[in-house]
């Protein structure tokens, strides 16, 4: 995915579009999984004991967290974003993928990103159908972060006012934003999503991305963002 140089608002949106080392990342933990080394082949099957295999896998969650938490944020209903922030939907979801990635048939980064996103939907649904502000456990205490206290407190804030301003667009322009920029559907995959015709997609992302620039910097003039307590 490539992000005009000039544009603010996309060049934030940068850190969470997929690169080498991200695609890296994803075959170190398909090797860790026995994939690689049987000539390409899925995670599933891999004879490998439940925890074997992990850290590669958590440093692939780690760095698809920022996009997992604004994913989360323009899919979760305001109503439900009162009761579990999106960050802790996300750790539930990368959670998940942790627990159930022996579950994964897929043979290359694509097919994992979807499975990934798959689960992050059903996630939500989960919560949706299920949640109970008293009772609902918190996701699963346990870290993938490999970062400095520092580093997640910038990082923490950024995201922050990225989901903030994302959550001031239109619906259109937040789902657009979601499928080209998160999940990385070609526009071709995002007009059948949306029922549109391809042309008026490409015209719809241009001025979402115009929109978003402009909240970013609204928000950034009115200085940090407060996290809520």
């Amino acid at each position: 995915m490539s992000f005009p140089s000039d544009d603010h608002a996309v060049a934030m949106l940068r850190p969470v579009a997929s690169t080498e080392d991200t695609v890296q990342l994803f075959l170190a933990a398909l090797d860790a999984r026995g994939g690689a080394g049987g000539g390409g082949d899925a995670l599933i099957g891999s004879g490998l004991p439940d925890g074997a295999g992990d850290e590669p896998l958590n440093r692939l969650l780690e760095r698809l967290r920022p996009r997992l938490v604004l994913w989360c944020a323009s899919r979760m209903s305001p109503k439900l974003k009162q009761k579990v922030e999106p960050d802790d939907m996300a750790q539930d979801v990368m959670v998940r993928v942790n627990g159930s990635i022996g579950t994964f048939e897929g043979r290359d980064y694509p097919a994992f990103r979807g499975w990934l996103f798959t689960l992050a939907a059903n996630a939500i649904r989960d919560a949706v159908k299920h949640h109970d502000a008293k009772k609902r456990q918190r996701p699963d205490p346990r870290s993938f972060s490999q970062t400095s206290p520092s580093e997640r407190a910038s990082r923490t804030e950024e995201l922050a006012r990225m989901r903030d301003a994302i959550g001031q667009l239109r619906p259109d322009d937040q789902e657009v934003i979601r499928l080209r920029c998160f999940e990385e559907l070609a526009h071709a995959e995002v007009a059948e999503r949306m029922g549109r015709t391809e042309t008026a997609v490409r015209i719809l992302y241009c001025r979402a991305l115009k929109n978003l620039r402009n909240v970013v910097d609204d928000l950034e003039a009115a200085g940090p963002v407060t996290e809520p307590a």
